[in-house]
């Protein structure tokens, strides 16, 4: 009997073991990998950098000591339930079983037809100025989150907020901190003498568990959590102010207010860089994301909207601190040119050196402030610049236009611009006014008081105009302004004024 033989064939098959047990190796470490990525992480606290190990030190934003351990089992991860079709609604034919329930384009807008007085509700407020912030009024089951800095007033605005909505609709309104005992809450509320009528409850709790089941069996009609950073859920293994805990508590907050139909307000910590802390989703799944902005030895807030799904963005509300709590500005542009306007009707017009005008948009709104510029020859090689209220980045521009342009020499001298009463400018029609500053001072030459300077500073040294020029020129008429320099006036703004003179330039 003979036995055959064949060595390429022996070898073919010795190696397809070893490589079938290599692909089982790696394919095992895939899993691993795939395993630990899904449900066990390190996430960083500041900018939600996400690793498999612990960093001393994050490579995002280079913050020391900010990795947190998240642990997501797949145990915890929800699923997605059929929900009941609503009243009036038609499903669509395509629908079936094993998907998501689609409905026709007509059944919803029967619905919203019917639904639209229902939809447009707000809770009134007495302020002024709060109510254009949130749009007219706070809508029902909406979630705010109100970020600012310590000891800036948000535990304070909270409560007038409460007691706006008690002066209204009578009704309940919890107050839940995670960080003073009940004791302390009520002398706070008492000093500030704010809740006239109406029912406040408070409550000391920071699990959110058991916040939600208490919130259900009082049915309010508002609920305030001061803060979100303090909250904590048992499902959740990390501590109270971790990433995974706050989005997981705002989550389970941000459902309780839809389902409840209850207006939710979460006060939020911010990082030492203005943002508030914890992960970016925070500031995506709520409804409105208020910034109460204010100097540590200033008197004055304010209250700025950054997000707002029922309402227009970026509008403000200026405020005062005084002994009994938060008190609204109405004339805010007299406030910011209390000084400045001392002389405008005089018959003195020049006004100081360094010292401009310019009427910017915060929303749909207009507001008169004063920019100082100061220069003078630096005693250093490489001078510096300073920025209050201003943006950095758009001074260094301005500089390098008006030294190139025309030969101004400011790159041996120290620059400082400042916004007067702590305002923040952040739209670029002030570059004509903070430009003139610059060179005023530079010069050793006075501006006129009664003059408003608008436009924007391209990099060729022209002047590009502003949007909304009619409500700028109209709120600086009713300060007294009669002189506006600006790309272009007369053909956009029509005046109840006729001695307005404006000054029309396109370069500068």
């Amino acid at each position: 009997m003979f036995i055959s033989f064949d060595p390429f064939s022996c070898f073919q098959k010795r190696l397809v073991g070893v490589l079938g047990r290599k692909q089982k190796r790696y394919i095992g470490l895939r899993e691993w990998q795939c395993k630990a990525t899904n449900d066990s992480k390190y996430a960083c606290r500041n900018c939600e950098y996400q690793t498999l190990k612990w960093l001393g030190r994050c490579p995002r934003c280079q913050e020391w000591d900010s990795f947190d351990y998240v642990y997501q089992p797949s145990s915890l991860q929800k699923k997605y339930t059929r929900v009941d079709i609503p009243k009036g609604w038609r499903r669509s034919a395509e629908s079936s079983k094993d998907t998501a329930d689609l409905f026709s384009v007509d059944g919803v807008s029967q619905v919203l037809e019917q639904d639209s007085k229902s939809l447009e509700e707000r809770l009134a407020l007495t302020s002024e100025e709060l109510s254009r912030v949130f749009g007219g009024g706070i809508i029902a089951g909406s979630v705010v989150l109100i970020g600012g800095d310590p000891g800036v007033g948000k535990s304070t605005l909270a409560v007038q907020i409460a007691a706006e909505i008690l002066q209204h609709c009578q009704s309940k309104v919890i107050y839940v901190s995670g960080e003073e005992s009940i004791p302390q809450l009520v002398g706070r509320i008492k000093r500030l003498n704010k809740i006239q009528s109406g029912e406040l409850n408070v409550l000391s709790e920071s699990d959110v568990d058991r916040i939600v089941d208490i919130v259900k069996a009082h049915s309010p009609v508002a609920l305030i959590i001061d803060s979100i950073q303090t909250c904590s859920t048992e499902e959740i293994a990390s501590g109270p102010g971790t990433v995974s805990q706050i989005r997981e508590c705002a989550a389970k907050l941000t459902q309780l207010a839809k389902e409840s139909n209850i207006a939710t307000f979460l006060i939020g910590h911010v990082t030492k860089s203005g943002d508030i802390a914890g992960p970016k989703v925070l500031e995506h799944i709520v409804d409105t994301v208020l910034y109460l902005e204010g100097e540590r030895y200033s008197r004055h807030r304010i209250l700025r909207c950054v997000k707002n799904r029922f309402g227009s963005t970026s509008e403000i509300a200026v405020l005062e601190m005084t002994e009994y709590g938060l008190s609204q500005v109405l004339n805010p542009s007299q406030l910011f040119l209390s000084q400045h306007r001392n002389g405008v009707n005089d018959s003195a017009d020049i006004g100081l050196e360094g010292s401009a005008v310019v009427a910017t948009m915060e929303g749909t709104r207009a507001i008169l402030v004063e920019v100082q510029g100061l220069a003078f020859r630096s005693a250093f090689s490489q001078p510096r610049r300073t920025a209050n209220g201003f943006d950095l980045s758009r001074l260094y521009v301005l500089l390098a236009v008006l030294s190139k342009r025309l030969n101004y020499p400011f790159q041996t001298h120290d620059v400082y611009l400042n916004v007067v009463g702590g305002f923040r400018i952040q739209e670029p029609s002030a570059d004509l006014a903070a430009a003139l500053c610059l060179v005023s001072s530079l010069c050793e030459v006075r501006v006129r008081k009664d003059t408003v300077f608008l436009g924007e500073v391209g990099l060729c040294g022209e002047l590009r105009t502003c949007w909304d020029l009619e409500r700028r020129v109209f709120e600086a008429e009713k300060l007294g302004f009669r002189r506006f320099v600006c790309p272009s006036l007369g053909s956009q703004v029509k005046t109840g004024f006729s001695d307005i003179e404006d000054y029309v330039q396109s370069h500068v």
